[in-house]
């Protein structure tokens, strides 16, 4: 569960950096 959750924060942070890359 540990490894699902730290993937999860990695996705949403890559995504966060997504975004505002992109805007």
């Amino acid at each position: 569960m540990a490894l699902s959750v730290m993937l999860l924060r990695k996705i949403q942070v890559i995504t966060v950096m997504g975004k505002s890359s992109y805007w």
